[in-house]
Order: structure tokens, then C-alpha cells, then sequence
């Protein structure tokens, strides 16, 4: 036997005990659903494991409905915003997304448990008084590392948010830190690190953050590049120009790995006879009236089409998406054309243009 074979199967269990040792960039088993409602509490939550921070160390945790969680026992929701003067003083805190969620609205506010590893999500919960799902999470490890994690698109429209993570008592030095452009980062002796968004400013989503203690009683904060989150972006408008035909994803889906990424084509024309969604390159806007689509124009230069049968005045069209981790980070543009006699001299409409990124 050569010294490759003998060595391929230690190499093939050495990366077995690294994969199974690296919590995943989001936990997919988000466990007990906590029944929380509008500004609620959870009770005391077990970690099962001690919690080491700031010189501390806690085993619960409990949960507010509003995107943060205490570190021990505490009955305040935090109603209303995130607040930064609440956050240093009040007790020991990890803020996910400390702002005024909805859970009773929608969404749910989930526990789940691992060996030396404790996972809390706001699950699809909606801003008090908004109707976009955010979703966000925060697991907690025994030796004291913190990943965040916020799903794209987040946009929280008329609260104030506060992410980040405090010792509180108002106690020793706090950093502001940028989760999105300033990483890397480390805090040095400070154990309070955070960051404020005003109304309609948050963009964290789509990031996983790791805080790791960096041994001076502080935290060395780095994105996690390994995670990519899957997500649709819109491009340009559809037509034609009186009522345009759009593109969007579905609430529900998202384009990751092993699903099935469901898209709404929307505000058809009457009777239309055929559909297909164009995949492809980018194509920045090309006029599509030379060829007798007035108004229309191409976002997405054909590599492959998927004809799709037209539903009415919206229609669901689904792609597979392979559970392949290749194709974690790809992207690609997309577009739907639909048949509809008399629209234009051509008879055929376009929606905007779509861009996909694969993800996790």
C-alpha cells in the first residue's frame, strides 16, 4: 500500500473531528419553540454547560421576544428600541437584534441545546407594526465564543437596533465596532463591544460574526467566510411600462443549497401563452425595443432557460438547487420572458431581472 492510501484516511478523519468541532455558520435544529409574544420573557433557560464572560460565568439564560437574551436571570423585555444607555447599565446581555420584535404578529423565538453548545433564534419574527421577516441568531459556546448570525434581507424600518455584547453594571470600557465593514476587530481589555443603528440603517444581514475571547477580557471579533447566505436581489424593471411583469422570491424561500428556491412572477398580462425563466450572465439593461419589445429591456443573456407553465396573474416557478457545497457563493442573473399576443409588435413581455447567490 503507497504512503497516499495509507495516508488518505487519516487526513479523511482528521477533517471528520475539524468539521464536527466548528458549530455551523447557522443551526438548522432551532429546537423548543418558546411560545414568547409580544414583549415577553422567557423563564430561566438551562445551558446545560457554564457560560465563561468577563471574568464570569453563567449556566441560563433567559430570552426576550425583542432580539437579545440575558446572561442569567432577568424579567425585562426591553421594550421598545435597542438603547444604549439600558445596555451598558443593566445586567449582562448578548444582543442579537435588540429592537421591538413581534413574535405574536409572526415569527417564533426558538431554544435548542448541543453538547458545549447553546443555539437561540428569532425565527422569521416581524418588527412591531412592520411585515419583513428577520431572522437571527446567536449560538453560545462553552469555552465563552459568541457567533451572531442575521439572515438576508434584514431591514428593521422604524426602530432603533443595538447589536453586541456587554457584562453590563456599566462596568470597565465599552467599543463601538462596525459588524459589517470594521472586522477584524478586537476590543483589548473590553468586554463590551457594540454597535447602534438608527431606523432603516441596519445591514448586518447576511453576515455570521464569531466574538472569541482574546485573552485580556475582551473578544477578537472576525466574519466567518466560510458562511454565505443565500439570497435574490432585484434588478431594473419589468414590462410593459403600464402594469410591468415582476420578479421576486418568494417570502418563504431562499436559494441554499438542497432546496427548492420557489420565485413569483407577477402582474401577467391577460392570457398569456407561455413562460420561461432565462438564466445567465448580466446584462445591464440592453433596449429590447429595436427588436419589437417596446419598453422592455434584458438584464439576464440566456446560458440555459426553464419554461414554466403560467399560472394566471402570478405564478410560482421553483428551481432545484443540488446539496452541493461547490456551489455555495455561486451566482448568476435571471430573468422571466412571457408569450402575450398584442402586449407589443414582438408579443413577448419581460419581467426585471433577478440575481441569485447560492448559499447555505
Amino acid at each position: 500500500m503507497t504512503t497516499r492510501a495509507l495516508l488518505f484516511p487519516v487526513l479523511a478523519s482528521l477533517v471528520s473531528v475539524l468539521a464536527a468541532q466548528t458549530p455551523p455558520c447557522v443551526e438548522s435544529s432551532i429546537g423548543t419553540d418558546l411560545q414568547l409574544g409580544d414583549d415577553q420573557v422567557s423563564s430561566a433557560l438551562s445551558l446545560g454547560f457554564s457560560f465563561p464572560f468577563a471574568g464570569r460565568s453563567t449556566s441560563i439564560v433567559t430570552v426576550s421576544s425583542n432580539g437579545f437574551l440575558w446572561l442569567g436571570s432577568n424579567t425585562d423585555d426591553g421594550c421598545c428600541n435597542g438603547d444604549l444607555t439600558s445596555f451598558l447599565a443593566s445586567t449582562a446581555r448578548i444582543a442579537v437584534a435588540w429592537t421591538d420584535l413581534d413574535p405574536s404578529s409572526s415569527g417564533s423565538v426558538h431554544f435548542a441545546t448541543f453538547a458545549g453548545r447553546a443555539v437561540i433564534t428569532w425565527d422569521n419574527v416581524v418588527e412591531y407594526g412592520g411585515s419583513s421577516p428577520i431572522s437571527a441568531q446567536a449560538q453560545l459556546m462553552a469555552d465563552g465564543s459568541i457567533i451572531l448570525s442575521w439572515q438576508f434581507p434584514l431591514s428593521i424600518d422604524s426602530h432603533t437596533t443595538l447589536v453586541g455584547v456587554t457584562p453590563g453594571g456599566s462596568t470597565g470600557t465599552s467599543r463601538s465596532v462596525n459588524f459589517n465593514g470594521g472586522l477584524p476587530f478586537d476590543s483589548g481589555t473590553s468586554a463590551t463591544v457594540y454597535e447602534v443603528f438608527s431606523s432603516g440603517s441596519i445591514d448586518v444581514g447576511g453576515n455570521v460574526v464569531l466574538l472569541t475571547p482574546n485573552g485580556q477580557g475582551g473578544y477578537s471579533i472576525t466574519r466567518r467566510n466560510d458562511c454565505r447566505f443565500a439570497s435574490f436581489t432585484r434588478i431594473g424593471t419589468g414590462c410593459p411600462i403600464s402594469l410591468p411583469v415582476t420578479l421576486f422570491a418568494s417570502a418563504a424561500s431562499r436559494p441554499a443549497i438542497g432546496t427548492n428556491f420557489d420565485m413569483i412572477v407577477g402582474e401577467a398580462p391577460t392570457a398569456p401563452s407561455a413562460g420561461a425563466m432565462i438564466y445567465g450572465t448580466q446584462v445591464n439593461g440592453t433596449s429590447l425595443s429595436p427588436i419589437g419589445m417596446t419598453g422592455c429591456a434584458l438584464y439576464s443573456a440566456a446560458a440555459f432557460t426553464q419554461p414554466f407553465v403560467v399560472q394566471g396573474r402570478y405564478s410560482v416557478v421553483t428551481l432545484p438547487i443540488p446539496a452541493t457545497s461547490s456551489l455555495v457563493g455561486a451566482f448568476f442573473f435571471n430573468q422571466a420572458a412571457l408569450v402575450a399576443p398584442g402586449a407589443n409588435p414582438l408579443g413577448v413581455v419581460a419581467s426585471n431581472g433577478g440575481r441569485i447567490e447560492i448559499g447555505t
